[in-house]
């Protein structure tokens, strides 16, 4: 039996098997990563069990759970124990629920739609008043317009793309949390406890990204 330790961990391997259209070479890079440190853990018949539900993460937990009580049922745990492991799992459970509630709950719909308004609006307006300034240097007038409008929108433009990102930092894209990086650690932190061998292996920075 492999116990899964974190639950945001889980979370985050099982669910970045469906990545953003957008990006499918880290959706290949997540299902190879969810086949290689979770699939591999499990039996055929867990593997086969939750591969078609979609909460996989709350899934492994309730396998866990049935693990234990196996164990209970086989006099290898006593009660004791099988309580305190069954406290710990239903722990996880809180805080996946948690961690799912802060990755589906991005900003209010109305502070995007605002945001975005007001920034185009500015844009749009900025040329005026750069224009007011530089009115006494017929020759460099224009040039100077469009340089200082572009910066200027440039930053503006690039604040709403880091607030936008922010919104929802566990898709593994490399503005993200690295959260692969972190559940490797947890997980070669547990090996070591357990005097398990071989250790997996820590993840690097690829191109100065870490994942």
């Amino acid at each position: 039996m492999h116990i899964v330790c974190n639950s945001g961990c889980a979370m985050h391997i099982v669910e970045n098997i469906v990545e953003p259209p957008e990006n499918i070479i880290l959706a290949n890079r997540a299902t190879k990563q969810w086949i290689q440190d979770v699939a591999s853990k499990l039996s055929k018949t867990e593997y086969e069990e939750i591969s078609t539900l979609s909460n996989k993460a709350l899934q492994i937990l309730f396998l866990q759970s049935a693990h234990l009580k196996r164990l209970h049922e086989q006099k290898v745990i006593d009660e004791f124990r099988l309580m305190d492991m069954l406290k710990s799992i239903d722990t996880c459970i809180e805080n996946q629920g948690k961690n799912e509630r802060i990755k589906s709950t991005p900003f209010p719909r109305q502070y995007g739609f605002f945001s975005k308004s007001f920034i185009v609006i500015f844009i749009l307006i900025l040329p005026f008043g750069i224009l007011d300034i530089y009115k006494h240097y017929f020759l460099l007038n224009y040039g100077v317009v469009v340089i200082l409008n572009a910066l200027i929108s440039w930053l503006y433009i690039t604040i709403e793309l880091v607030g936008a990102y922010s919104e929802d930092p566990f898709e593994n894209f490399i503005t993200d949390i690295p959260m692969t990086s972190l559940c490797r650690g947890v997980e070669i932190d547990l090996y070591e406890l357990l005097k398990l061998s071989p250790l997996p292996e820590k993840i690097g920075a690829e191109g100065g990204i870490l994942m």
